[in-house]
């Protein structure tokens, strides 16, 4: 469609004020009487005549309607979703989605039992013995909880332990969703995947088996090069530290740590190549594919209005760094190249600004709320509010 902006530019006085009306309010805060005028499609109460074919602005006279129930909606692939837990198995959450993936994280301080991060995928939800595995910990984590299970379009149940539902303490689960999609099993690169991918929405869950073959690839199913990938090895015999490569950052020999504050590697890398639009070449290493070892893995895609990764420069001031996403994030996720935490802010744990509540992918402990973490969740990025050097430094 088209238009015209009204653009004022107001003079004379200290503070000259400018009252408009769209057609919404035809006193002008109560300086006029109301003229009673509508718009040729009967909206609107102008002081005057609205000249020919100029309408009021209001959802009633646009052309095409959009139906929300009609449109996917980022609220189907990605929920970031607090509850407090109640100690029992099977205690029911609702959600906007069916997940694929829980990452979930006990907040509360001082809790009785761990606060380590529990991340799941959806290839074994409900089993009674669900791999899991834990950004803040190189070493695989059992096999024995009742993690989650049972996920439907508005629930998943969480089962009764300490890192997804010990009574009165408060919780955060990041969900990522497919919108209700089936697991695919794509054999179309060398080592076979179990995948959830929704590539309009640039993302994608895998499990694969590990072949111990340098340069075997993995498709990814996203139709574009991932910009994000994090990889684990999930066997229970092996301690091996997680595994992120940002395309921003470098080449396929570049990545970082997960579970540690450590500085961006620039050798020894999880790829022999860069990614391509179908799949992501693995290095033999046992972080991402040793032989008969089973892995979980995230890939992401930029998509517009759902998911974007890159890199941003610090500036070491309140009035700090600004980022773009383009869209308000649901979840702003964040590493400096050097050595520092990684962090996580989102707006359901601080749904208004300033966010100051931060937890700590790298480490257990609970959730961080204090001036050092202050930062700006935007209608189109994310803006420094604190010189702190964990995503702030110069």
């Amino acid at each position: 469609t088209s238009g015209m902006i009204p653009i004022s530019q107001p003079t004379g006085g200290s503070a000259p004020v400018i009252v408009c009306n769209f057609g919404q309010e035809g006193t002008f805060g109560g300086t006029e009487t109301a003229g009673g005028n509508a718009d040729a499609n009967g909206f609107g109460n102008f002081f005057t005549a609205p000249p020919t074919d100029y309408l009021a602005i209001c959802t009633s006279n646009l052309t095409a309607a959009a139906d929300p129930a009609e449109e996917e909606q980022p609220s189907k692939f990605f929920q970031a979703l607090a509850y407090i837990g109640n100690g029992q198995n099977g205690h029911e959450l609702t959600t906007t989605l069916k997940a694929d993936s829980v990452w979930a994280k006990n907040r509360t301080t001082g809790a009785s039992t761990p606060t380590r991060w529990f991340n799941q995928t959806a290839h074994n939800f409900g089993t009674g013995t669900e791999e899991y595995v834990q950004f803040d910990q190189s070493g695989y984590g059992g096999v024995t909880y009742q993690g989650y299970s049972n996920p439907t379009a508005t629930t998943i149940a969480t089962g009764n332990n300490g890192y997804t539902n010990v009574n009165n303490s408060s919780y955060i689960n990041y969900l990522q969703g497919s919108n209700g999609a089936s697991v695919v099993t794509d054999t179309s690169g060398d080592i076979d995947v179990a995948r959830l991918a929704t590539s309009s929405q640039g993302m994608s869950v895998m499990y694969y088996t590990g072949t111990g073959t340098s340069g075997h690839t993995v498709p990814h199913g996203l139709g574009a090069k991932p910009d994000f990938v994090i990889i684990k090895n999930s066997t229970s015999q092996n301690s091996t530290a997680w595994r992120v490569y940002a395309k921003s950052f470098g080449d396929s020999n570049d990545y970082a740590v997960m579970n540690t504050d450590a500085a961006w590697q620039t050798s020894g890398g999880i790829f022999t190549a860069d990614p391509t639009t179908s799949v992501m070449a693995l290095a033999d290493d046992i972080t991402v594919n040793n032989a008969s070892n089973n892995y979980m893995a995230w890939a992401y895609a930029n998509a517009e209005g759902m998911v974007k990764a890159g890199k941003y420069y610090g500036n070491a001031n309140d009035d700090g760094a600004f980022v773009y996403t383009g869209f308000r994030p649901a979840m702003f996720m964040c590493k400096p190249i050097v050595q520092g935490n990684w962090r996580i802010s989102d707006t359901t744990r601080s749904p208004f600004n300033l966010s100051a509540s931060t937890l700590f992918p790298n480490h257990n402990d609970p959730e961080e709320t204090n001036d050092s973490n202050d930062l700006d969740i935007l209608s189109n990025g994310v803006k420094m509010r604190a010189s702190d050097s964990n995503y702030n430094q110069a």
